[in-house]
């Protein structure tokens, strides 16, 4: 009695071990990360999510949210950019997930345009005036009347 008492103690111990053991894996696998705008705290849309080895590239969603589910285990270095903000390469390591997300800040970039040239291209043909539009569809029994 005492070997089938033992026994059944250590497949217990056995099944919460192995059930601790992934309780914590899952919840160190992350899912998602935030990009979000280190001085204003708003999520950054449309942030480009790239890995080093480009086999991973997502783009953030209106909430800042990219979802890495698929992101191979190989990749070990992500790169975050986004017109008007400096380009953010980060180490996994160095993520600390809450609830499988993580958060990563973008800092603001202010770029300048240096000159700005306008040019008119009515003249190329391509925009004609309505007048000449009206005198080509109408006939020219019409036109000769008015």
């Amino acid at each position: 009695m005492s070997v089938i008492l033992r026994f059944c103690g250590n497949i217990l111990l056995l099944c919460m071990l192995l059930f601790g053991c992934n309780q914590a894996f899952s919840q160190s696998r992350l899912k998602g990360i935030y990009i979000v705008n280190a001085t204003s705290r708003v999520p950054v849309q449309d942030a480009f999510v790239q890995s080093e080895d480009l086999s991973f590239n997502a783009s953030a969603d209106e909430n800042g949210f990219v979802n890495v589910k698929n992101l191979p285990s190989s990749v070990t270095k992500l790169s975050v950019s986004r017109i008007g903000f400096e380009t953010k390469n980060i180490e996994l390591t160095a993520l600390t997930p809450t609830d499988n997300t993580a958060i990563i800040y973008l800092e603001t970039k202010v770029s300048s345009l240096e000159e700005i040239k306008v040019r008119a291209a009515a003249n190329n043909g391509v925009f004609k005036p309505l007048a000449t539009l009206i005198y080509i569809c109408v006939p020219s029994t019409i036109r000769r009347k008015y």
